[in-house]
């Protein structure tokens, strides 16, 4: 074979083979997904890693540069320039940690294209003896790990779904619904039945020798060796827990499983109507014997709770343990029916606290406030779900929101600066100062700007459905009411309903007719409503127009009316007599009407 032709069957084969390895390179980058229902943004106790749009991550907080003991008062691109260590594409990114002797030790985990690093606090996750250092660097391989990457044995990086962490504890969920568990914490939190191994990669199991299959989620909180759970989520609707202080949601006492072990769910819960969203909180701040709370929110809206509930996290204003699932309440007598996403306090061993987003973009909290963490007055505390203070419903609306061990954020919608609250030291609000404060109202204004990856936002709309027809009156008398149907949702303020000239509305059949009528939105919702329409007394002959529905943001509806049949009252005719009408006995008069009909 001559040389020119191996230099044209070398080129032949490198137009082949490299195109498939950009298209396998390209199909581990990460992206925004609009439609991702966890970790937008990660909070630990005073530093968060947060996913922009273009699929990349950025890092700010205490002892979170790359020698993991220095501040990173502004965010930072988590990239090879800044950590010089790293290797490949970052896919995702979780952090884990825990207060120790009132100091914070907190580690953040990273996975690339290449593999896991860690940097941070050694032991606040990974077992020290992974790890050489605080500062940024690529693991040493797990018993049963992958030597290139740290993953265990046959878990490739693009087939990660989920990472996870929480104090001593990582796991994450493949493409294959495996669950993965690597912790220093608790025997029962390895999920398989066997005895600890910190430095291990164990496969969960739900029992000797079956494997936990088909999990689209792992979330979970660790506190300490007796007090942690970790909970999954599959794609038929079932929910799994195991760990040491967990709650099955059949009336049981809380208990320890070593297994993952099936939960009883809340009747509304099938094949056919999975849960949107878990969680799992806890924490020991102020009591440490709590255990962990669950929390699984439907995609009707709906948000129930189970478990330890000493600090009021099960939202259901009481203090009562509950071990069947209880729906969260907005109010003492009313439950939520329109929550779109939550966030629980899951990465660090400290509060049990929870923030919830409404459709409408209502931001609500409930549990333990430490240093403001929730917005709520005074600074620390226990409460029922109420919105924080500073919060204003209709004006603020939140996308989604995240919290960490003493702080929380929420995303406006509208915004490029997420809105922070709570503890503010060494970076953590991520404005470029390190002062030690407490932010008790919300910051929106000099928080940084991130092109953050962010929901798709659901646009508020109104139904109005009915037909109308011609309605006939007589020139100053209303007519028989009619009736159409309103409705709206996703809303941000009230519908507003206007009637054309000649026409009146009212909510009631006979009476309260004016030209508008209010229908108030609840948590940005008005359920199907019975708008009565009549023409008014003094409408005109051929009155016409079109009903309007109307609400802030919202594309208006109408449904039209008929031209009206208005008929005039005749003028009241004189009479006349033609002659004296004092007449005898068989006399007669005539009498003569100025119109041949009338009154």
């Amino acid at each position: 074979m001559t040389e020119s032709i191996r230099k044209a069957l070398l080129c032949l084969l490198l137009a082949f083979v490299l195109p498939f390895i950009s298209i396998q390179q390209t199909a581990a980058q990460a992206t925004c997904d609009p439609n991702q229902k966890y970790d937008r943004i990660v909070s630990g106790f005073h530093q968060s890693v947060a996913q922009k749009s273009d699929g990349s991550f950025v890092v700010w907080g205490e002892a979170f540069a790359n020698n993991g003991t220095g501040n990173v008062l502004s965010p930072i691109a988590l990239n090879a320039t800044n950590y010089p260590a790293m290797t490949g594409t970052p896919l995702k990114a979780t952090i884990g940690g825990a207060v120790v002797s009132s100091a914070s030790t907190v580690q953040g985990i990273l996975l690339t294209t290449s593999g896991l690093f860690a940097w941070g606090t050694e032991g606040a996750v990974l077992s020290g003896s992974l790890t050489t250092s605080k500062t940024f660097q690529k693991i040493a391989t797990p018993t049963g790990g992958d030597a290139a990457t740290g993953l265990p044995t046959g878990v490739t990086p693009a087939s990660v779904t989920m990472l996870f962490a929480s104090y001593q504890t990582l796991a994450l969920v493949t493409t294959a619904g495996n669950v993965w568990v690597l912790t220093q914490a608790s025997a029962n939190l390895q999920g398989d039945g066997t005895s600890l191994s910190s430095t291990t990669w164990h496969k969960v199991k739900t029992a000797a020798g079956v494997d936990l299959t088909g999990i689209t989620a792992v979330r979970g909180e660790v506190s300490t060796g007796s007090l942690n759970g970790l909970m999954a989520l599959n794609s038929t609707g079932q929910a799994y827990a195991w760990g040491s202080s967990i709650y099955l949601g059949n009336a049981t006492a809380s208990t320890s499983k070593n297994y993952a072990t099936l939960m009883t769910l809340p009747a509304e819960f099938n094949s056919s109507n999975v849960p949107k969203l878990i969680g799992v909180t806890g924490g020991i701040n102020n009591d440490n014997t709590t255990k962990n709370t669950f929390y699984v929110l439907s995609n009707t809206g709906s948000l129930y709770a189970l478990g330890e509930n000493n600090l009021k996290q099960c939202g259901d204003f009481t203090t009562t343990e509950r071990t069947s699932w209880v729906n969260v309440k907005r109010t003492s007598t009313a439950v939520f029916t329109n929550v779109s996403t939550f966030s629980v306090q899951e990465h660090d061993s400290r509060t049990p606290a929870v923030a919830a987003v409404t459709t409408n973009g209502d931001l609500y909290t409930w549990g333990e406030q430490e240093r403001n963490m929730l917005g709520r007055s005074p600074a620390n505390g226990t409460f029922d779900p109420g919105m924080p203070n500073s919060f204003t419903p209709g004006a603020d609306i939140a996308l989604f929101t995240e919290i960490g061990g003493h702080t929380m954020v929420y995303v406006k919608e509208g915004s490029t600066r997420f809105c922070y609250i709570g503890h503010k030291v060494d970076g953590s609000m991520g404005d470029g100062v390190s002062t030690d404060v407490e932010v008790s109202t919300f910051n929106c204004a000099t928080t940084p700007e991130i092109d953050l990856c962010k929901p798709t936002v659901a646009a508020p709309t109104i139904i109005a459905t009915g037909t109308l027809t011609a309605a006939t009156i007589c020139a100053g008398t209303a007519s028989t009411p009619q009736s159409i149907t309103v409705s709206g949702a996703d809303l941000t303020a009230n519908i507003t309903l206007t009637a054309p000239t000649g026409y009146q509305l009212s909510l009631s059949n006979n009476s309260g007719f004016g030209t508008t009528v209010a229908l108030n939105q609840v948590s940005g919702a008005v359920a199907a409503t019975t708008v009565y329409v009549r023409l008014a007394a003094n409408a005109t002959n051929g009155a016409s127009g079109n009903i309007v529905a109307s609400s802030t943001g919202a594309t208006d509806k109408t449904v039209a009316t008929v031209a009206a049949i208005v008929n005039p009252i005749p003028s009241t005719p004189t009479i006349s007599a033609g002659c004296p009408t004092t007449f005898c006995v068989g006399g007669s008069v005539v009498l003569t009407s100025s119109s041949a009909t009338g009154n």
